[in-house]
């Protein structure tokens, strides 16, 4: 009973935010195009919008109380009062409009996916635009893809129980509803770098990335586990005009160590065939050190009879995330581990005893979820991971620590190597490259 009312008083709560005083010296912001943006953090003001339709702006910006609508991006761009903007273009836009934002001075919040193939990540994430200093504050410009879900503390204790270098086999799902775009939509474009890959599809590839250790998430750290090979890439295509856009996709990635990543996406899922977000990982047999086995087989103060001199435990686990996209509104984190006492070097041999461990997590705040280094950080159980995420884009802009939680340069360029792989392996030509310099 408690964990509906928990259920209901969150989801009114995402649904109600509380509003915040704003600090005096709060960061404004400008929207382009009239998509949402979390108003309930004290440091953020949505100051101004413009849009492609004068009069959707006007309505978006009454709807959510936005101050001004500007009648372009550049005017967004040259208002002096602005520092920061939030970018949640058409995918194929993305790259000309956040070199102008950090011409300009503003720091970028930058929708998934950052762009359109690895050539503009190289040339947007490294321009050294980044290491000139805004006009606008005394820091370094910021840029961030926004990847919102790996900000949430769901999403990091269900990392807490993933052993990275261990992964032998790991899939992530994403699935869209086709009620939700018109015919037109912007995501069916190739001229617009639409695409499955390039829309829900970025977010289960991401989830592989993160599983197999590709990045750790915290400064100045970012190893080199990303995929090895795209081993299969399964596209759906629409019918022309169309042809070279994917409407569903399913790809098998080799990861170093041998590790096997695979994926699937639709952007036009039928409501029958909806499924929850979900990643599920099995891990390789791990023969566990003394201390750990002794815990888990017991001895004087547990059930066991302790560990033999000659014996060794192994650990065979299986974590499951579903919901990983908002885990706000509900979540589930599942740990199964199978344990195989058995005597030292005797693989061949029959195991002395076998048992299973099942645990079910919840983690709406970093308290519950028992996030290491993560306990006293800011964040509420109502929380959405796009809340999370500009918790930490403030902290960079404003120079402070923050969680540590951040997507680097170097993270941002590979998860678009990663897509281009995809379309690579299945002949299918990359997303057009912009013609845009400054």
């Amino acid at each position: 009973m408690a964990s509906v009312y928990g259920f209901i008083r969150r989801n009114w709560a995402i649904r109600n935010p509380p509003v915040v005083p704003k600090n005096e010296n709060a960061l404004k912001f400008g929207v382009f195009g009239a998509a949402n943006i979390t108003q309930s953090h004290p440091d953020v003001i949505v100051q101004c919008v413009a849009a492609r339709s004068e009069k959707k702006a006007q309505e978006y910006a009454k709807k959510h109380g936005i101050p001004e609508v500007k009648k372009s991006y550049q005017d967004i761009l040259d208002d002096p009062s602005i520092s920061c903007v939030y970018i949640p273009l058409p995918n194929g836009l993305h790259y000309e409009w956040a070199l102008r934002s950090l011409a300009a001075g503003k720091h970028v919040l930058l929708e998934k996916p950052s762009v359109s193939n690895a050539t503009e990540a190289k040339a947007l994430f490294f321009s050294p635009l980044l290491e000139e200093t805004s006009d606008v504050t005394c820091t370094k410009l910021v840029l961030l893809e926004a990847f919102h879900f790996r900000f949430q503390p769901p999403w990091r204790a269900f990392m807490g129980h993933v052993d990275s270098e261990n992964v032998e086999r790991a899939r992530a799902t994403l699935a869209a509803p086709r009620v939700m775009f018109e015919k037109n939509d912007i995501r069916f474009q190739y001229a617009l770098s639409g695409g499955c890959a390039m829309d829900p599809g970025t977010y289960p590839v991401a989830c592989l990335r993160q599983v197999f250790g590709a990045t750790t998430d915290t400064e100045g750290v970012v190893e080199d586990r990303e995929p090895e090979e795209c081993l299969s890439a399964d596209l759906k295509m629409f019918p022309e005009p169309e042809g070279k856009t994917d409407s569903a996709f399913e790809a098998k990635f080799r990861f170093p160590g041998g590790g096997i990543g695979e994926v699937r996406s639709n952007l036009l899922t039928g409501m029958l065939e909806m499924e929850i977000p979900r990643v599920e990982v099995v891990h390789r047999p791990v023969v566990l050190s003394a201390e750990e086995a002794a815990a888990k087989v017991g001895g004087k103060k547990g059930k066991g009879k302790g560990l033999g001199d000659d014996e060794e435990l192994v650990r065979t686990r299986k974590v499951v995330i579903e919901n990983y996209l908002v885990g706000a509104v509900w979540h589930r984190i599942i740990v199964e581990d199978d344990f195989l006492l058995r005597k030292r070097g005797g693989e061949s041999k029959e195991p002395i005893r076998k048992w299973t461990n099942k645990k079910v997590v919840k983690a709406y705040t970093w308290e519950e979820g028992k996030v290491e280094a993560m306990e006293g950080q800011p964040g509420e159980a109502h929380w959405l991971t796009y809340r999370h995420q500009l918790e930490q884009f403030v902290n960079r802009v404003r120079g402070t620590k923050g969680n540590g939680l951040w997507i680097d340069a170097k993270d941002s360029v590979n998860q678009s190597k990663a897509i281009d792989m995809v379309y690579e392996k299945a002949g299918v030509p990359l997303r057009p490259t912009s013609e845009f310099q400054l």
